[in-house]
């Protein structure tokens, strides 16, 4: 799967409670040595993997 279907994949299974936009960028929560807002494009690979959905893996 490619990353953006992966990014699409993460923000679809991520509760609306931890993601948003800023100026239109979809953004998620992470914890990252602490709670921190992410814009979704620039989660690691390895934040990814952890955040897909069993299925999508």
């Amino acid at each position: 799967m490619d990353r953006k279907k992966q990014l699409d994949a993460v923000w679809a299974a991520t509760h609306r409670d931890y993601k948003g936009r800023i100026e239109g960028r979809r953004t998620i929560m992470v914890n990252r040595r602490g709670t921190c807002l992410v814009y979704l494009e620039d989660l690691t690979d390895q934040e990814i993997a952890e955040r897909l959905p069993k299925d999508r893996r």
